[in-house]
């Protein structure tokens, strides 16, 4: 490569990691104008809103299917806030599969997936402040999609 095909080459991945830190930046400011509307608790849309702002900001790319999936999940979780874990474990991935038609298994799996990304890509504050650990221990998935969701809960919804 000559220089200045190289130099082309860091121009456009500058390029790239503006438009990223601008669409983080994005994310976040969507939250907080919902947060600031009159007060009241968010709901409905605004809910959804909240949600995917946060996977964006945790960088789980919308093409997935494991981003429709786990935003499914997160809502059931948000809805039933006092659902018994066991009871959400057992029914909420076949019901998720039902609802797009796959298997149970394939949507753990598609889960477990847009997680390990959100792992890959966020910066350890922000998966401090969601799970209380940074992305070196492991827990189990399904303790992830509640902390998920607490994190949403306590934040934006009370």
């Amino acid at each position: 490569m000559t220089r200045e095909e190289i130099l082309k080459e860091m121009e456009k991945t500058a390029r790239y990691m503006n438009d990223l830190v601008q669409q983080l930046l994005n994310c976040s400011n969507e939250n907080e104008k919902i947060l600031k509307k009159e007060g009241k608790i968010p709901e409905g849309k605004e809910v959804e809103q909240i949600v995917a702002n946060l996977m964006c900001e945790l960088g789980i790319p919308k093409h997935l299917k494991g981003y429709k999936y786990l935003m499914e999940a997160l809502y059931m979780l948000i809805e039933d806030a006092e659902s018994d874990i066991i009871e959400v474990t057992k029914g909420m991935y076949l019901k998720i599969a039902q609802k797009y038609g796959a298997t149970s298994e394939r949507v753990e799996h598609d889960i477990r997936y847009v997680i390990k990304i959100a792992f890959e890509r966020s910066d350890s504050e922000k998966l401090n402040e969601i799970f209380g650990y940074g992305s070196k221990k492991e827990v189990k998935l399904m303790e992830k999609i509640m902390l998920l969701s607490d994190y949403i809960r306590l934040q934006y919804l009370q």
